[in-house]
């Protein structure tokens, strides 16, 4: 007897219909094969809830990677922002350093300012010494000299001391030794007097030495100059009408 209702229509499904698949085999194979396209079979939809459950394990492990890769980043944004402190820092220490150094260095070419000036004016002491003790003879005359070679040098002036043996005695009246001190630097050449005091006696042998060894000397005598602390009126008067500048100290013939 067929259904004729919804309710009989289960009732016979499940008590009927296993008979006539287990009576029927081609039967139960219609069926699987139209369940097949409408349904999923068991088998496989384990396998989907198989795949579905590793996607979400695969999903939470991705989220735990992530969180991972954050805290990382993190991690090292704070260890890039101590490392960029530590850099400015370091940056700063080093400007000040630099700076420092900056002062030493112009306290060291302070210190070598000040050294050189005391070791000049020592040396100009020696020198005036040196013109005052005139009177002791010749030792006195060559220390005065030495002291002014010594002024001279950091001038930048080389000493070349000119000696020629004068037969005739123009210069002394009487054959004699002509020494005269030439100053050169650069194109400079200066023919010096150097002396701890200075006559008019002395202007005029200096002239004469002059005129005498200006035969022998072979190069152009680009002034002429008397160095001396002690220089008596008549004696000035006398040099600078013949054009010979007349300086106590080395020192003062860069501002004439």
């Amino acid at each position: 007897m067929m259904p004729t209702s919804l309710e009989e229509l289960r009732q016979w499904l499940v008590t009927e219909l296993p008979k006539w698949l287990k009576e029927h085999p081609e039967l139960r194979d219609t069926l699987e094969s139209v369940l097949a396209v409408t349904f999923v079979r068991r088998d496989e939809w384990h396998k989907v809830v198989e795949a579905l459950e590793r996607l979400a394990e695969g999903k939470q492990s991705l989220q735990r990677s992530t969180e991972e890769l954050q805290r990382t980043t993190r991690e090292l944004q704070q260890t890039l922002q101590q490392v960029l402190s530590q850099q400015a820092e370091h940056n700063r220490i080093l400007r000040e350093h630099n700076e420092w150094l900056k002062e030493l260095r112009k306290g060291q070419q302070r210190h070598d300012q000040l050294l050189e000036e005391h070791g000049r004016a020592i040396w100009q002491l020696e020198a005036r010494i040196g013109a005052l003790g005139r009177r002791r003879g010749m030792e006195s005359e060559v220390t005065f000299c030495e002291a002014m070679y010594r002024l001279l040098s950091p001038l930048g002036y080389a000493v070349e001391r000119f000696l020629i043996r004068g037969d005739e005695g123009v210069v002394f009246g009487r054959p004699d030794q002509i020494e005269i001190d030439l100053l050169i630097r650069d194109d400079e050449v200066i023919a010096a007097e150097i002396r701890a005091s200075v006559s008019k006696s002395d202007v005029a042998v200096f002239l004469r030495k002059l005129e005498f060894a200006q035969r022998f000397i072979n190069r152009t005598i680009t002034r002429r100059v008397i160095i001396s602390p002690f220089v008596d009126d008549d004696a000035l008067r006398f040099a600078q009408e013949a054009g010979i500048g007349v300086y106590e100290l080395p020192d003062d013939m860069q501002s004439r």
